[in-house]
């Protein structure tokens, strides 16, 4: 607590809306300060039992509130990259049912409050790439996509998984490449050998995607974008490619 309130309290102050009260969101954002690295495990605990009766709202304040502490939070940098784990499954299923919803939503909470911590998630997170469990990679994955200040390290840790055993995980790093949209000299001849040699589809058509991002800097790709228009074993390959 914080001048007798409850971080719980101070969070419903966090600006949302159209018309927020700026000078309360203030106030909230210096009472969690105030109430520091105590507020790590609430919020982390918080993330972690978030339901499908939990109010979407809920998950802004949330996340406003690592934004908050930033660096303060880095003791939660372990567990949330636990709980970015979900969003495999959610990757394989279909978004239109529930239970993928929810795993989809815990996942992309963590990665956000991951983000907000800042620079300190990004050597964790590149560790992950190699951990044990496929859906720790995959979540690892996912989440370097909202580091671009950092692509000098993000970019070859997320190249280096392009060539993971597990084609959900190619397919993500692919996508986060794609997104980042930095280091084309790396990014771009790593995407087109995905394109060219990878096993899964799936992955063939992330990769095109992807090499779209990098627009004018991605010319060398364009011989194996047209061989691909022309694909005879998949209509999606063809599809991406032309388009």
């Amino acid at each position: 607590a914080y001048q007798a309130r409850t971080l719980s309290s101070w969070m419903q102050d966090f600006a949302i809306g159209r018309h927020p009260d700026m000078e309360k969101h203030h106030a909230a954002v210096r009472a969690v300060r105030a109430i520091g690295v105590e507020a790590v495990p609430i919020l982390t605990e918080k993330l972690r039992t978030t339901s499908h009766s939990t109010d979407i709202v809920q998950d802004i304040y949330l996340i406003s509130a690592f934004e908050a502490l930033g660096t303060k939070a880095r003791p939660a940098i372990p567990a949330l990259i636990e709980l970015l784990a979900p969003s495999y499954d959610a990757a394989r299923e279909s978004l239109s049912e529930p239970d993928a919803q929810l795993n989809d939503r815990i996942s992309i909470n963590a990665a956000l409050a991951l983000r907000a911590i800042g620079r300190y998630s990004v050597s964790p997170l590149i560790e992950a790439l190699n951990a044990d469990d496929v859906k720790i990679r995959f979540g690892a994955a996912m989440a370097l996509e909202n580091f671009s200040r950092h692509s000098n390290r993000v970019v070859p840790a997320l190249i280096k998984a392009l060539e993971d055993k597990d084609c959900d995980v190619r397919w993500c790093a692919a996508a986060s490449i794609g997104k980042l949209r930095a280091k084309p000299s790396l990014s771009v001849p790593a995407l087109v050998k995905r394109l060219r040699d990878d096993p899964s589809m799936n992955v063939r058509c992330y990769a095109i995607m992807a090499i779209g991002k990098f627009g004018s800097t991605a010319t060398i790709s364009i011989p194996d974008l047209r061989n691909a228009a022309t694909d005879s074993t998949d209509s999606a390959i063809r599809s991406y490619a032309q388009t």
